[in-house]
């Protein structure tokens, strides 16, 4: 239909310019007349003071574009689960003005009854161009639209550049119109030039009903599912929503933002058919200031919402429902509110009080037993007491002022090797002082001879015992302690143990080591062990080792027996013999020999370790050596 305005008098053919219910349109075949309406500027506020009419020659057939049955909104999430269509970006020669479009920029005037008719009709693509707006980047162009919408929803289509200008599509937005009609159709771009960030005033200029969506057209519920799909790892039940609006293959076709509030709502309603699968979600690096409510994710666990533009604590009230039990909230302005680690953590609990880490730090840590702390073989509960009493056995004899004690600990063709590395850039990098551990060590990638590496190799208890013994003396950090024990059967039970000690010294100027030994243990007797091969690596400690040891007063601890001979499986005769040898070794009586053993539960090794003690301590009195001619001799 034609319009002419003569004298500022519009002569009208029937009906409006613009009708309210039109069926939708075929596309125009060659030969049919393409009518543009556009506004001008006039000087009346009341009416459209001038229109100009441009009759544009049709360039001829418009090729087909494929049509694809439109999927129900919500019928389908994952591309695992259908067969996805393809869906072909639009040729653009094939998007042309339709025939009843007008053109408005910030110096028309447009009835706001026109506006709202034309805006709401879902059969129509409205064109927007951006003047100036090709020397932008897309982000920033978007951004800034964003910015004067907000928190209305527009979902841009087609994004391209035309000359000193940037397009898109757009359609079914009358709220983000009404927004950018009362900013005067103009945005804010920030953009960073050669001397700085600055801030530009970009004009828009929004063409209405300029494609029936017969010639255009993008079922984007279709690119958002094949989106998802590819996002969604179903083995770590994990979907990964970072900078959303930045994906790829979305991108090309869609600019759909999650800081949006009622995009990210139409994202989370496509988890629905999902909710069990998802236990991980992240959402970083979405500008993201609002949340919706998440309780359709029943089984949601971590989020992550690290550098986002949430300033408000409030919203993680979104989240009431959920076992949600990690957090990350680092890089959004809210965090700068709290002066403090604690007020900041008080703060998100109050929110989400089955939280247990925050931005990758756990709140809590669990109290480790004294020697072991990270892996038992499954189902092998009854060889913690074997580690617990090895490890308080082995180094409470390690750092005491006898090594020797260790003796009958090793097995007679025990093995034993050590290993010394030097750690550059550490705070103990520069008073190392490894000398004495390196002319032990049997690093075979370092030996320059290597035939040294069978004399370097501790063959035999006295060997080892004469090797630890040249080793400068040593305190461990037990705090420090990891033990893991890979390894166990009845018969054999390998324990790696790795942490921290620090050579003593009268200059006090403790030396921080770094330690791991990994002990084979071999069963010789009824619940008796012996370690039959043995290899210890040695270090200085990294910076982070050196700050965190010994933190803690070292608990005095009752040393636990290794059991090597119960006393239930001896006879009378070996009792005998043991107190005979337990007086040998100590020149005690034999009743009071018999004495330590019985207190010691018949374990020889563990009464030699008491009787030095008490003998250190002056606590075994003079009858303990008097032996029996001398108390007959008395008695005379």
């Amino acid at each position: 239909m034609r319009h002419l305005i003569v004298c500022g008098e519009a002569k009208k053919q029937k009906t409006n310019p613009v009708q309210e219910h039109q069926p939708p349109r075929p596309p125009r075949r060659a030969g049919q007349d393409h009518t543009v309406l556009r506004t001008v500027v006039g000087e009346s506020s009341v009416a459209v003071q001038n229109f100009e009419i441009d009759s544009v020659q049709n360039p001829g057939p418009i090729p087909t574009v494929p049509v694809i049955p439109e999927v129900p909104m919500m019928d389908h999430f994952m591309a695992n689960d259908m067969q996805e269509e393809q869906i072909s970006n639009a040729d653009m020669s094939t998007i042309v003005d339709d025939g009843s479009a007008i053109t408005f920029n910030r110096v028309s005037w447009l009835p706001s009854g026109v506006l709202r008719n034309v805006a709401t009709s879902g059969d129509y693509w409205h064109k927007f161009t951006v003047l100036r707006g090709a020397g932008y980047s897309k982000l920033e162009i978007m951004d800034a639209l964003l910015d004067v919408v907000q928190p209305q929803m527009i979902a841009p289509v087609m994004y391209r550049r035309e000359g000193s200008s940037a397009t898109f599509f757009a359609r079914n937005c009358l709220a983000a119109f009404l927004k950018l009609t009362r900013a005067n159709l103009q945005i804010q771009v920030n953009s960073s030039g050669p001397f700085g960030p600055s801030v530009q005033t970009l004009d828009i200029e929004i063409t209405l009903r300029h494609t029936h969506v017969q010639d255009l057209r993008l079922h984007l519920h279709d690119h958002l599912v094949a989106c998802i799909a590819r996002r969604h790892d179903k083995a770590l039940k994990a979907l990964d929503l970072s900078a959303f609006h930045m994906d790829p293959e979305l991108s090309e076709v869609v600019f759909w933002s999650l800081r949006v509030p009622k995009a990210f709502v139409y994202v989370l309603n496509m988890l629905k058919v999902r909710t069990s699968a998802i236990r991980c979600l992240y959402l970083a690096d979405n500008e993201i200031t609002e949340l919706p409510k998440f309780i359709i994710l029943s089984k949601l666990e971590v989020v992550d919402l690290s550098s986002n533009k949430i300033s408000n604590m409030n919203v993680l009230k979104n989240f009431n429902g959920l076992n949600l039990l990690e957090i990350s909230l680092d890089r959004n302005p809210v965090c700068a509110q709290y002066h403090d680690e604690l007020s900041y953590i008080q703060a998100i609990k109050e929110m989400v009080p089955t939280i247990k880490k925050i931005d990758g730090v756990y709140l809590t840590r669990p109290e480790p037993s004294l020697w072991r702390r990270n892996y038992v073989p499954p189902g092998q509960s009854e060889c913690i007491a074997l580690v617990d009493q090895f490890l308080q056995h082995y180094f409470t004899l390690l750092d005491g002022d006898d090594r020797q004690r260790l003796r009958g600990m090793y097995h007679p063709d025990a093995l034993f090797s050590l290993t010394c590395n030097y750690v550059p850039g550490q705070s103990t990098s520069s008073t190392a002082r490894l000398t004495r551990y390196t002319l032990e060590s049997r690093n075979l990638l370092r030996l320059s001879d290597y035939s040294k590496s069978q004399q370097l190799l501790s063959q035999g208890a006295e060997e080892v015992l004469s090797a630890l013994c040249r080793l400068p003396r040593t305190e461990h950090d037990p705090y420090s302690f990891a033990v893991d024990l890979p390894y166990y059967t009845q018969e054999i039970a390998v324990i790696v143990v790795s942490g921290v000690f620090r050579e003593p010294s009268m200059m006090n100027e403790n030396l921080i080591r770094a330690f791991s030994r990994t002990f084979v243990l071999h069963k010789v007797a009824s619940k008796e062990y012996q370690i039959v091969n043995e290899m210890l690596t040695v270090s200085n400690a990294s910076t982070k080792q050196a700050e965190e040891s010994f933190q803690y007063p070292k608990p005095k601890v009752s040393l636990a027996k290794l059991s090597f001979n119960p006393a239930q499986d001896l006879t009378d005769a070996d009792r005998k013999q043991m107190t005979r040898i337990l007086s040998r070794l100590t020149e005690m009586n034999q009743q009071w020999a018999q004495k330590c053993l019985e207190q010691s539960k018949w374990d020889i090794k563990w009464a030699l370790v008491v009787f030095t003690e008490l003998l250190k301590m002056n606590k075994l009195p003079g009858e303990a050596f008097e032996l029996e001619e001398d108390k007959v001799v008395e008695k005379k």
